[in-house]
């Protein structure tokens, strides 16, 4: 399996946005975010050929992330996964990755959750080592199913990295 994390592309301000008594959840991509993150996913797609599932957490700023990682591979099953959000476990995520068939796999979510759930699945470590920066990418490869301490990183692209791919 191929493992493909991508944190959320640049959104609002989350103290504006929760001054204004909305909800974080809600809380959507910056016009510059949309069109940075566009400029990333374009790189992304030089070094995939393609995606069998695209999974993002249930939260705007991810599901507007993985729409335009989806225009890049139109081909990939969409899911949305609780196991995602930023409030969930890395162990959750893993348990969850450990159920799936799909052989190149892209999960978009949130900081610290996403490079977490990296140290766990490279080394078995709880605590990350990296953090992604938003629209940053981590490639990780595992023999078989996803595993913790199991996998490779193939790749580690931060936004800049993946515009030059473009």
């Amino acid at each position: 399996m191929l493992l493909v994390l991508v944190r959320h592309g640049p959104a609002g301000d989350r103290a504006a946005w929760s001054g204004q008594g909305r909800p974080d959840g809600e809380r959507p991509l910056t016009e510059d975010g949309r069109k940075k993150t566009r400029r990333d996913m374009k790189g992304l797609r030089t070094q995939l050929p393609g995606l069998d599932l695209l999974a993002a957490s249930p939260l705007l700023r991810a599901r507007q992330t993985a729409d335009i990682l989806h225009k890049r591979f139109p081909r990939a099953r969409r899911s949305e996964r609780a196991e995602l959000m930023p409030s969930a476990g890395p162990q959750e995520a893993a348990r969850w990755l450990q159920t799936l068939k799909s052989r190149t796999v892209a999960a978009v979510g949130h900081e610290p959750h996403l490079s977490r759930l990296a140290a766990l699945l490279l080394a078995g470590r709880r605590e990350p080592f990296t953090l992604l920066k938003k629209g940053g990418v981590a490639i990780i490869a595992f023999p078989g199913a996803c595993r913790p301490a199991s996998g490779t990183l193939e790749a580690l692209l931060p936004p800049k990295a993946l515009r030059r791919l473009a």
